[in-house]
């Protein structure tokens, strides 16, 4: 009988949380930036959609190209390309990931129907949310979900040496995290190793369905992955 009351507090406990969660909108189109994130008067920016989010929140992505980087801090969200990854770009545009997922209050993350690009890793000086050099597309040291995005034209390069540097130029899944990468196409990225992905430590998680190709490896190890 006890167990069965538990399961219904568990239930219930579930489904509240469920109904408190929340769908913001982006649209880079607003004219009447920055917006309030809802569907009559989106937000401009996915960063501000993400600073405003709460826990379990959904941030639905309209077309457009974005340029901008984009941090998840401890809170679990998901991103949505609301009409998929051929019309909806996040394009980096500072020498950290195009994605950072961080903390542990960020596992269930999940970022999919986007395509993902210009990431340039920590190329320079030091950030104390980076624990390693990696993840010039997406970076994670919280459980994530990436699925039906392309991954593309993500690097790492050193300008002041003139050399590739860091792993895993499109994911790089780092510490105790589980990735789950699913249907996604990654190609193109560039770094010292695990060109396409990457998993490190004591990270682990799914690998299935993605097409992965044509990625640049300057240590000759795992061009397309090191896991």
């Amino acid at each position: 009988m006890l167990r069965h009351l538990l399961s219904a507090a568990a239930l219930l406990a579930a489904l509240s949380t469920a109904a408190t969660a929340d769908t913001l909108w982006v649209d880079a189109a607003n004219p009447d930036c920055p917006g309030s994130g809802s569907a009559a008067d989106p937000f401009c920016s996915i960063q501000d959609a993400v600073d405003a989010a709460a826990p379990l929140d959904t941030i639905s992505v309209l077309p457009g190209v974005y340029v901008e980087n984009v941090w998840i801090l401890n809170k679990a969200l998901t991103l949505t390309g609301r009409m998929g990854a051929a019309v909806t770009t996040i394009a980096g545009v500072d020498e950290v990931p195009t994605i950072t997922v961080i903390g542990a209050g960020s596992a269930g993350t999940v970022i999919e129907h986007f395509t993902i690009t210009g990431g340039k890793g920590l190329v320079t000086g030091f950030n104390p949310f980076h624990t390693e050099l990696a993840g010039a597309g997406i970076f994670a040291n919280a459980d994530v979900t990436v699925r039906h995005n392309v991954i593309e034209g993500n690097a790492f390069y050193t300008s002041m040496s003139n050399t590739w540097t860091g792993s895993g130029g499109g994911i790089a899944i780092v510490e105790d995290a589980s990735g789950i990468i699913h249907a996604n196409v990654i190609r193109s990225n560039t770094c010292t190793q695990g060109g396409g992905i990457y998993y490190s430590g004591n990270a682990a998680g799914e690998i299935r369905g993605n097409v992965i190709e044509d990625h640049g490896s300057a240590s000759g190890r795992g061009g397309g992955m090191v896991v």
